[in-house]
């Protein structure tokens, strides 16, 4: 129940993140060259992925309790990347986003945090207990 939670919200913070920062752009004409894709990757695979496998955790059903998981693992290595790339910026003369770097390693831990409770669960469904 808390993971499937934690999927719908993580859904919805990105969909209405995504569409605030999308919003703007459409309403003024403004094109970027290079975001779109990660915004529609996002907003067309991603969260829905998320908001059907929650939906199929809290139902209980064996695909769902499967995919819990999986999505926090996608989570991890999609969203960890970002706060390695704050920390390489001076490397290259930039200034790193410190907020930006802080939530990114803060959501991995939680994603780390959600897997390793979901794979303990399904360890115990296993065997029983």
């Amino acid at each position: 129940m808390i993971s499937a939670g934690f999927s719908l919200t993580i859904a919805a913070l990105f969909i209405t993140l995504w569409i605030s920062a999308l919003y703007p752009l459409v309403s003024t004409g403004t094109k970027i060259e290079f975001l779109y894709s990660i915004y529609l990757l996002d907003l067309c695979f991603v969260m829905p992925a998320f908001i059907i496998t929650a939906t199929l955790a809290l139902r209980k059903q064996g695909l769902g309790i499967l995919m819990t998981p999986t999505m926090f693992i996608l989570g991890i290595f999609v969203i960890f990347p970002l706060g390695l790339g704050e920390l390489a910026k001076p490397y290259y003369g930039l200034a790193p986003d410190n907020a930006s770097m802080i939530m990114s390693f803060a959501f991995t831990g939680l994603f780390l945090i959600f897997t390793a409770m979901n794979l303990r669960y399904m360890k115990s469904v296993k065997s029983g207990q």
